[in-house]
């Protein structure tokens, strides 16, 4: 499965099915040893933005 095909069966989940989803995937992130913790304003390459 393509990650277009993942995003059109994820648009047609319900809004609580699609924040579960949000959450499970989250916390797969978080235990990932390979990357440093999920900071608020702060990209993937560690700039941070911010747009207001």
């Amino acid at each position: 499965m393509t990650l277009s095909e993942v995003i059109l069966t994820i648009r047609q989940l319900s809004t609580i099915e699609k924040l579960k989803l949000i959450r499970i995937l989250a916390e797969d992130l978080e235990a990932a040893e390979d990357i440093s913790p999920l900071e608020p304003f702060k990209t993937s390459h560690g700039e941070y933005v911010c747009d207001y």
